[in-house]
């Protein structure tokens, strides 16, 4: 892990709050249930309020 010597600071965005990544997380969420024969029930705007509302309503 030499490469972490290069850098001074790690910066993690955890909630969205810096970098919106809520469509990336929910095209690899898709992806990864069609790479194993599943179909995300959700279109991104139903996962958005879904995901949005409560931590655990998505379960």
């Amino acid at each position: 892990m030499d490469w972490i010597s290069h850098y001074q600071l790690f910066l993690f965005d955890l909630d969205g709050l810096l970098v919106n990544t809520e469509e990336t997380h929910y095209r690899a969420y898709a992806r990864m249930c069609r790479d194993r024969g599943f179909t995300l029930p959700w279109d991104f705007p139903a996962y958005f309020r879904i995901a949005q509302s409560h931590s655990d309503a998505i379960r």
